[in-house]
């Protein structure tokens, strides 16, 4: 089985350079869309699953950090990795604290781009395999869904009613395999 295709949102304003990243990460069998503004890489990012936002931290109508910002509060945010003018500026602290998964200060190798990328498509994918089998261990277990959980202990719906606070918890057994 192979391993699905990692969709790539690319946002740069500088065209060339645009297009270069597009094109190479194109090659190495990436699917990739190019955007040329921070406006348009939140709306896309609003609209369509990405595993990956590569974002510039200059860019016209919105900066990578308030893109970034938006692609964190998603229900299913990608990894975004933030390109900056240098390493050591604040614009690249700023985006690690803020969530980033990584940063890539300009100008900078391509084969560090698609190996960033990559890392953090494969930081995504563990990351939903996790919670799926988080489910899977829920359901077996007969508690309700972490998304249901709504703040309560994860026991059964109303255990922490009674005034417990949530003080005491006690694991469940499933039922005996055979």
């Amino acid at each position: 089985m192979t391993a699905p295709t990692l969709r790539v949102l690319v946002a740069e304003d500088e065209p060339h350079l645009g297009v270069l990243v597009e094109q190479f990460l194109r090659g190495r069998g990436l699917e990739v869309v190019l955007v040329r503004d921070g406006g348009e890489a939140a709306a896309r990012l609003a609209a369509e699953r990405y595993d990956v936002a590569l974002l510039d931290v200059q860019m016209p109508v919105a900066d990578g950090l308030v893109v970034l910002d938006g692609a964190r509060a998603l229900a299913d945010p990608p990894e975004v990795i933030v390109v900056t003018g240098n390493a050591a500026g604040h614009a690249a602290v700023e985006a690690l604290r803020r969530g980033a998964y990584a940063h890539v200060a300009k100008p900078y190798r391509m084969a560090e781009v698609e190996l960033v990328v990559r890392r953090a498509g494969e930081k995504r994918a563990l990351r939903a395999e996790v919670a799926a089998l988080r489910a899977e261990l829920q359901a077996l277990r007969g508690g309700p869904a972490p998304s249901d959980a709504g703040g309560r202990s994860g026991g059964p719906p109303g255990a922490d009613a009674g005034g417990s606070g949530g003080a005491s918890h006690a694991v469940q057994p499933g039922p005996p395999t055979g």
